[in-house]
């Protein structure tokens, strides 16, 4: 059994007020991701038992009868596969909308949340000033783990712009890698269409300046030697491709949510 669901109860949840306030019963209103015991994408032989528990997870967050949950969860799966797409173009209004009543009714993650996109040519995000507002066209796929946010964006490819959106203290966004077949791949936070964040700061720099304080960090804290050659290659081949990486630029938007 990799994770316990209905009857376990998260001790670490707490309410933005600091009040100690529940969302349902002993359900928290803040939480961090639900371990699964799995590192990697869930393998195929366990997903059967897997989507039960998560199941029964969202049953236990909130309320929902097995039928109810199971369209949640059905709407979800087709959010997380092929189907994206028609997700955030706008094609699956009634789904956006069944998703959104879901995550209303769930703890919410207790953390930052990071958001990579690559920019070929729409730059408008690069030019973002305190106080711009910013609304996604359907529910958002965040990320708790940095690293993967960095990865979404492209940051170490020479050939684009790349955007990351970092929000620091999440209110609506919730904590679904227990709910996803991708598990801490994705890390995945999920916020509602109808969640908007101000722009609290943009720090826009060429790629080539921030990837070599980026390597050279890494390779300062690496403690293997694995890793310390291959920081130590990074930093040669990004020398090596200076004029390139300086073309392009990565932007850090801090926003807050409202």
């Amino acid at each position: 059994m990799k994770f316990q669901v209905s009857i376990q109860y998260f001790g670490r949840g707490r309410s933005k007020a600091g009040n100690g306030v529940m969302l349902t019963g002993a359900t928290p209103a803040f939480r961090e991701q639900i371990d699964t015991g799995y590192t990697g994408m869930i393998p195929s032989s366990d997903l059967e038992e897997y989507n039960e528990k998560a199941l029964l997870q969202i049953m236990e967050d909130t309320g929902y009868s097995r039928a109810e949950a199971e369209n949640f969860q059905k709407d979800l799966q087709e959010y997380f596969g092929d189907d994206y797409g028609s997700f955030v173009n706008g094609s699956r209004p009634k789904q956006v909308e069944n998703i959104d009543s879901g995550l209303s009714q769930m703890p919410k993650y207790d953390g930052s949340i990071y958001r990579g996109m690559s920019m070929d040519s729409d730059d408008t995000f690069k030019h973002l000033e305190a106080g711009d507002e910013i609304s996604m066209k359907s529910i958002s796929s965040w990320s708790s783990d940095r690293s993967i946010g960095t990865r979404y964006s492209n940051a170490t490819t020479s050939s684009c712009d790349s955007i990351m959106l970092v929000c620091t203290e999440n209110m609506t966004g919730v904590g679904v890698q227990h709910l996803s077949k991708w598990g801490k791949m994705e890390a995945e936070v999920l916020a509602p269409s109808t969640t908007k964040w101000t722009v609290k700061r943009n720090q826009t720099k060429t790629k080539y300046d921030y990837l070599k304080k980026y390597y050279q960090n890494m390779l300062d804290s690496a403690k293997t030697k694995p890793k310390v050659n291959m920081y130590k290659k990074a930093l040669n081949e990004l020398e090596d491709k200076k004029s390139l990486y300086e073309s392009h630029t990565i932007s850090i938007i801090e926003v807050v949510e409202g």
